[in-house]
């Protein structure tokens, strides 16, 4: 150590200024080693006691456990990229859209802290504004298919006598698009009833026919 002070100062160079760069230098290697979950966790404990309650502060750990730590929770936040961000999106982004939306935003506070702490630089990679919307479609885009509830069992008797009273009214025959058109009213008037209650549902009654 003091042959190497010696060097230093033959060199011109102070031996402490150069020992407090030294130290200075491995502070920030170690803190560009920090992990994302790391962060992810400092980040929670920082602004948990600002949140509502326990669930929003569940929901936050809970979304990033489980569709961030595999991808890349072990990787130094310095390191995440965009490609990153979009093996972790792109899985769920139509399948899972309003949860994939609320873990993109997570990922970007998330970088945002990290980056302020000094753990990472450039540009926030999780952005959606002018950066991630030019690859992943518009929520207005993504379409939910949402099914008609079946008929239960036991009201396709009623349905099937309801069907054939149709018939004879109007003469003419029943198929698949009538039940239907049977089971899309029967969900917005309620579970099917009397006699009368399932010839309104067609529009007649047996006075009227």
């Amino acid at each position: 150590m003091a042959a190497r002070f010696r060097r230093l100062v033959a060199s011109g160079i102070d031996p402490l200024q150069a020992r407090n760069q030294e130290r200075q230098a491995g502070l920030a290697a170690a803190a560009r080693a920090i992990t994302f979950e790391e962060c992810a966790i400092a980040f929670i404990a920082a602004h948990q006691a600002a949140w509502c309650n326990d669930k929003h502060r569940q929901q936050w750990s809970n979304t990033l456990k489980t569709y961030v730590s595999p991808v890349f929770g072990a990787l130094p936040v310095g390191a995440i990229d965009r490609d990153s961000i979009m093996r972790v999106l792109e899985p769920i982004w139509v399948a899972k859209h309003e949860t994939a939306g609320r873990v993109r935003g997570r990922i970007e506070r998330v970088l945002d802290w990290a980056k302020v702490q000094g753990y990472r630089d450039g540009e926030n990679t999780a952005r959606l504004r002018g950066h991630l919307d030019n690859l992943l479609p518009k929520k207005s885009k993504v379409h939910k298919v949402t099914h008609h509830a079946a008929l239960p069992y036991r009201d396709v008797g009623t349905f099937m006598v309801a069907l054939q009273e149709q018939t004879s009214i109007f003469g003419a025959s029943v198929g698949p698009a009538d039940f239907n058109s049977y089971s899309n009213q029967r969900d917005a008037r309620g579970r099917l009833g009397m006699r009368s209650t399932s010839m309104s549902a067609f529009g007649s009654s047996p006075q009227s026919a």
